[in-house]
């Protein structure tokens, strides 16, 4: 078999693959969103890649997948106007779900020969990206980044600018993740004696900003980092046998020594990272606490195949695999995440205090639907509630996960005793729930000792006092429901029942209290859309809404007399609905709204009062009509 073959290119890629699979691929890290990825922001992977600010090695939809490993294999086509075309696959296997999405980035770049100049300068970059990821959901990503110009500073010299932009839009989401940085790079030593070749060192300065847009929330977080790189270049002079780093058109051969560092800040917390990498080889690690109990590891292991290629033709001459194609494979990569503490007991309690700021959220949520003034902040609230449950969700998921990190309730599963040791293995997390008030989970992590060993005395000790404490929590908690509704505050109300039979499902007390909850926030809905719309002069949905109302409480104090009063007066007046199917009277109106505004109240009063005469019972006009009367007296 030649080594020209496309089979050699071929098992080269799958060995370097390997290689990187078998430094990185080595964890089962459990399903954390997309925010947690936003360390990866600057410089693709914190220090892997200098000068490519889109996140997830110039993938800006990675960074919504956030995904534990990904992998990335760029083709370019070898021409004068550079072409790339790279497809990306990710994916993970926590343990009860599985995760994938794909990618593909289209780059559409120039590049100038500008006389003087170190060879080609490339002047602008388009790159966009588009990704599907599955989850426990259907996720399209969208993501555009921007290269412009690469700007020389001074003149000759050999120093550059170049800055980056980019974007990604998750369809499940309205948040936007956005990256934007500027790079520095230097070479140093702009003068060489020698005409074959020579080497430099590449210095490179990259600040970076990248952040995230939550839509829904109209919140920003930001995050900025610095990299510094300096790598060994070996450069030699061009056919023509001109050569001059710092001006002259000398090509570039190979890379040597690489040494990086990285230093990254979100506002709060602290990112740091070293990278090094020899010829076509490079190791990145990056360490990040997104808070003060998650951590988060990065390790990336790039292999540049066109590096290689050089370097197996130092090795073994014109027979080397790779040599003679023709066209270039771009750098292969594979990250590892790994997101929690190896203490399973902090990260359970982590897990239980964003359950509770989950809670919370859902919280005010609720009241928040309760007091909705139109149909879009119901819609907004009900999206809010949604989303704070879906990461309730997760969050459970995901203490239920670390609490069984020793995997002992497979144990029980199979035909043998646990050991003492795994008996208090189990109590010990069981009393962390409890003193957590977590209550069902004590019991659940009990019942699997009692289920081996039903004498266990310790065991049955502490299962008298979760017990307890889930009775005295469910008492706490009907006290506050019932002065929540006492207090008017029907969302607390609503969650404290809510809660209560999540302690005990069939807890009738609560029950009957959450049906009634239910009822009343629905009543108060529905009176004061009727309110506003009856203040707003729209008397059909008025009367639709109290309708509502009364159909779910006919008794309810004070409503009948709401609603003869307002049948009353709904007979006697004109909506702005009849008058704007009148279309002269209501061109007439919008004069008059016109003149008010323009501060014409005597041509404003003669207008309404041409569309009360036709619609002399419209609280509308009237109201216009008084509005431009009291302007005209306070003006004169």
């Amino acid at each position: 078999m030649s080594y020209k073959s496309p089979v050699w290119l071929l098992m080269t890629i799958v060995l370097l693959g390997l290689s990187s699979l078998s430094v990185s691929a080595n964890d089962d890290s459990l399903f954390v969103p997309s925010l947690g990825a936003r360390s990866q922001g600057m410089g693709g992977t914190g220090v892997a890649s200098t000068y490519d600010l889109s996140p997830a090695f110039g993938n800006p939809a990675l960074l919504a997948l956030g995904s534990p490993w990904n992998t990335a294999l760029s083709f370019r086509h070898p021409s004068r106007r550079v072409q790339d075309f790279s497809l990306y696959a990710n994916g993970q296997c926590p343990r009860k779900e599985y995760t994938w999405g794909v990618g593909l980035d289209a780059v559409k770049a120039s590049r100038r020969m500008w006389p003087g100049r170190t060879s080609a300068v490339r002047n602008w970059r388009i790159q966009g990206t588009m990704a599907v990821a599955r989850r426990v959901y259907d996720e399209l990503v969208a993501g555009i980044a921007l290269k412009p110009a690469r700007w020389r500073l001074y003149g000759e010299k050999s120093t550059s600018l170049e800055a980056d932009l980019g974007l990604a839009y998750p369809t499940r989401w309205r948040d936007v993740d956005f990256v934007v940085g500027a790079v520095v790079r230097d070479l140093l030593g702009s003068e060489v004696t020698r005409r074959d070749h020579d080497t430099a060192l590449d210095v490179s300065a990259l600040l970076g900003v990248a952040g995230r847009y939550f839509a829904d929330d109209s919140l920003w977080e930001f995050s900025a980092a610095v990299n510094l790189e300096a790598v060994e270049r070996d450069f030699v002079a061009d056919p023509q046998g001109r050569f001059r780093i710092g001006g002259e058109a000398a090509t570039h051969r190979w890379e040597g020594y690489r040494l990086a560092g990285r230093l990254g800040h979100d506002g709060e917390h602290f990112t740091f990272g070293l990278g090094f990498g020899w010829r076509f080889l490079k190791v990145d690690w990056a360490k990040t606490a997104w808070t003060k109990w998650e951590h988060g590891q990065n390790l990336t292991v790039s292999i540049d195949p066109l590096g290689a290629r050089e370097y197996l033709y130092e090795l073994f001459g014109e027979k080397a695999p790779l040599v003679n194609w023709r066209d270039s494979i771009g750098v292969y990569r594979l990250e590892q995440f790994t997101h929690y503490d190896s203490s399973a007991k902090a990260s359970s309690d982590a897990a239980y205090y964003d359950t509770t700021q989950y809670d919370e959220t859902r919280i005010l949520y609720h009241n928040a639907r309760v007091f909705a003034d139109d149909d879009d902040q119901i819609a907004r609230a009900d999206r809010g509630i949604a989303n704070s449950e879906e990461a309730l969700d997760r969050w459970k998921f995901v203490a239920d996960s670390l609490i069984r990190e020793t995997h002992l309730d497979s144990l029980l599963k199979a035909e043998r005793n646990l050991t003492d040791s795994q008996h208090r293995e189990l109590l010990s997390r069981a009393d962390t729930c409890f003193r957590h008030r977590d209550y069902i989970c004590a019991l659940e992590l009990i019942d699997m000792v009692l289920a081996k060993d039903s004498a266990n005395p310790e065991a049955l000790s502490l299962r008298s006092d979760v017990e307890q404490g889930r009775e005295l929590e469910i008492v706490f908690s009907l006290v506050l429901a019932d002065t929540a509704e006492r207090e008017n505050l029907l969302g607390r109300a609503l969650e404290a029942y809510v809660h209560i039979l999540y302690l005990d499902s069939l807890h009738e007390d609560g029950q009957t209290g959450k049906e009634r909850v239910e009822e009343r926030l629905a009543i108060r809905r529905f009176v004061d859309r009727a309110v506003r719309a009856y203040q707003a002069g729209q008397m059909a949905k008025a009367s639709m809404a109290f309708d509502s109302a009364a159909a779910l409480d006919p008794n309810l104090k004070g409503l009948q007399n709401i609603l003869s009063g307002f049948n009353t007066n709904a007979a006697d007046t004109t909506s702005l609905d009849v008058i704007r199917a009148d279309t002269s009277a209501y061109r007439l109106y919008e004069q008059g709204l016109e003149f008010n505004r323009n501060q014409e109240y005597e041509k404003a009063i003669e207008v309404f009062n041409k569309v009360l005469k036709k619609y002399p019972n419209s609280p509308a006009v009237t109201k216009e009509r008084d509005q431009a009367l009291l302007m005209l007296q306070q003006a004169g």
